[in-house]
């Protein structure tokens, strides 16, 4: 009569099989599910399982294979004014999201502007280091947005033009994927365009 399981987690690289023995877990008979925490995402483990009764154990099942995902991470998004304040421009970048096991299939960015109205542009069609040279172009709201890949950073740049003098800004930025859309990636400060001089 079986008295338990122990299921046993292996991380895979290479080909190589490594116990992740933080992750070894024991549950008592009758349970034919459980859930094995704390694992990275996009990571390829696998899994095997004995079972006990008042004799023996038996020998270890065999390999059943998956690599979790999740959806991705917030990106780090920074701004710059540099040399835009007298021509109503703001220069946005930020690095890759982490995918977390699944492409990301685009991103969204979000413009708020101090008197709460939002500007929202989805890249669909995203320029990535497969395709490096040109730029896209799209115009939300009276806002003009140009953005690039930059390969010698790796980071996705963007220049904001059409914006108003005299009001504050914050840009977030967003990831999706096939697990669905990644917490937003904020500015760290609002920034006001001055009134030129």
């Amino acid at each position: 009569r079986i008295s338990e399981y122990t299921i046993y987690t292996y991380r895979v690289e290479g080909g190589v099989y490594t116990e992740v023995t933080t992750a070894r877990a024991t549950v008592p008979k009758g349970t034919y599910e459980y859930t094995v925490d704390h694992l990275v995402n996009g990571q390829l483990y696998a899994f095997r399982v004995t079972a006990k009764n008042d004799i023996n154990t038996s020998a270890l099942s065999g390999y059943v294979s998956t690599t979790p995902t999740g959806k991705p991470s917030a990106p780090t998004v920074e701004v710059s004014t540099d040399d835009l304040v007298n021509r109503g421009e703001l220069d946005v970048t930020w690095a890759p999201a982490a995918a977390n096991g699944r492409d990301i299939t685009h991103y969204e960015m979000v413009v708020r502007d101090s008197q709460n109205r939002d500007t929202v542009v989805t890249f669909e069609n995203l320029p990535d280091s497969t395709k490096l040279e040109g730029t896209e172009t799209r115009t939300e709201s009276g806002i003009t947005l140009k953005y690039w890949w930059d390969p010698s950073k790796e980071v996705y740049r963007a220049n904001l033009s059409g914006l108003e003098y005299g009001i504050g800004y914050v840009v977030n930025v967003r990831a999706f994927n096939a697990d669905g859309d990644g917490d937003y990636g904020q500015s760290s400060a609002i920034l006001t365009l001055n009134t030129p001089t």
